[in-house]
């Protein structure tokens, strides 16, 4: 299964996926996972942000001006992993929202397509299809990573969600 970001019957929507960190981190990366499943041709950009928490849901709030890349879409990779390298930033424990847009009005029905699994979390995922103003938020699992970066020349998998 998985949550769109794009069009869906002519609404554009946004998908999130809360992540939570038990320690201050020095963040450099994320990635999602990209399923099969991509519906008719997008045309947009896939662009991803850390933002912070809002009661349970995405503030609309970067937690850091370093937290969002573009991935052209010419180099979305679909049926995998597509990661996105940040300018790293110091994020605390606390509560945070992946989220994922596209960067155009699709047409009708296309979009991306962030692959989830349908049972096993608790308010996990959202999505909206009006800016953010009013999030859904249910129990499914997005597949995301998020990467701390390590001084001596790497990074190391942080909080992975490989379900």
């Amino acid at each position: 299964s998985g949550t769109g970001i794009g069009d869906i019957g002519n609404n554009e929507y946004w998908s999130a996926c809360k992540v939570i960190t038990s320690g201050e981190i020095e963040c450099s990366s994320l990635s999602i996972y990209i399923s099969p499943y991509v519906a008719g041709t997008p045309i947009g950009d896939l662009i991803l942000r850390l933002e912070t928490d809002n009661a349970t849901k995405p503030s609309n709030s970067l937690v850091h001006d370093n937290a969002t890349v573009t991935i052209p879409n010419a180099s979305v990779v679909v049926d995998a992993w597509n990661k996105v390298n940040f300018t790293p930033f110091t994020l605390a424990a606390g509560t945070y929202w992946t989220v994922g847009r596209d960067s155009s009005v699709e047409a009708t029905d296309a979009r991306f397509h962030w692959a989830t699994k349908s049972t096993g979390g608790t308010n996990s995922r959202g999505y909206t299809s009006d800016s953010g103003v009013n999030w859904i938020i249910d129990a499914y699992l997005p597949y995301y990573r998020l990467y701390k970066f390590i001084a001596e020349g790497g990074t190391l998998d942080l909080t992975s969600k490989m379900w």
